[in-house]
């Protein structure tokens, strides 16, 4: 009746409890081999189990602190690692999902930017300045820190401010010119 109650318990994954049985059935049969060597089955799952479970907890915080730092790929493979040594955990499938999202909705972030830069670049390149200013300040809203669309803006009104001295200092010269 022990040795029937650990099996069942084996097959439902109750390691602890199927190892209580099995040391009972053991001590009511101290010479029979099989409750031994399921005992010693049982303890390799247990210490199995166990370093999976470590490595498992491992991947998880590695995985956490590479999200926390927006590091999206290494995360990424932390959690698809923490899903193949316990497959029936949530917290690692919701994370591989959460990432997707912020993946994809980077991406259009990316791609915003990059729009907005490349149009702001041909204003400039066209010395349409304050049109150029008004799209890399644009582009600053999708990437604030960003510090090329910044240098962009600070030429493009250092040459607006050449570009307007220049022409006060030609209508300042016509100007005495038409006095003489």
């Amino acid at each position: 009746a022990a040795l029937a109650g650990a099996e069942s318990l084996l097959k439902s994954n109750d390691y602890e409890a199927a190892l209580i049985g099995y040391r009972s059935a053991l001590a009511i049969k101290p010479a029979e081999v099989y409750p031994k060597t399921k005992i010693t089955e049982i303890e390799k799952l247990i210490t199995e189990q166990t370093s999976r479970k470590e490595a498992y907890d491992i991947a998880i915080k590695n995985g956490d602190q590479a999200l926390g730092e927006k590091k999206y790929d290494p995360a990424l493979a932390h959690y698809r690692n923490a899903l193949t040594l316990l497959p029936g955990e949530q917290y690692p499938a919701l994370k591989i999902e959460e990432i997707n999202a912020l993946a994809t909705q980077q991406k259009s972030t990316d791609e915003n930017f990059r729009k907005a830069l490349d149009e702001a670049d041909l204003k400039f390149k066209q010395q349409k300045y304050e049109d150029a200013i008004v799209s890399y300040t644009k582009s600053l809203g999708f990437k604030p820190g960003e510090a090329y669309p910044q240098q962009k803006i600070a030429e493009a009104r250092d040459l607006l401010a050449a570009i307007r001295n220049m022409e006060e200092n030609y209508s300042s010269a016509v100007a005495n010119g038409d006095r003489l």
